[in-house]
């Protein structure tokens, strides 16, 4: 997925007034992203929940949710491109930096 890195403006806010405002182009993302809001009573009990969740994902049975129960709860999102490769990854990466430089 190439990404284009011509910064974004916006030209409008809610009240209606003009804005010129650069948006920071998006960074690559590697093959697998997960996002994770995680709460827990104690650090074991956290533990716990990031190993469950580390099987869920090695299992692919984790996708976009929200789970819970007693001792822990959490918001998550797992993202995969099965098109991203390492190579190509840091590829991108280079040509993010020099955009965010050159800006």
């Amino acid at each position: 997925m190439q990404q284009d890195f011509t910064p974004a403006t916006s030209d409008a806010s809610r009240d209606g007034s003009a804005l010129q405002r650069e948006v920071r182009p998006l960074a690559p993302m590697r093959a697998v992203r997960l996002t994770l809001k995680l709460e827990a009573d104690d650090r074991r009990e956290l533990a716990w929940a990031l190993r469950n969740m580390a099987d869920q994902v090695e299992r692919e049975q984790l996708t976009v949710g929200v789970s819970g129960g007693p001792h822990s709860g959490a918001i998550y999102e797992l993202l995969t491109d099965p098109t991203q490769t390492h190579e190509r990854y840091f590829r991108e990466v280079q040509e993010y930096l020099r955009a965010v430089k050159a800006a």
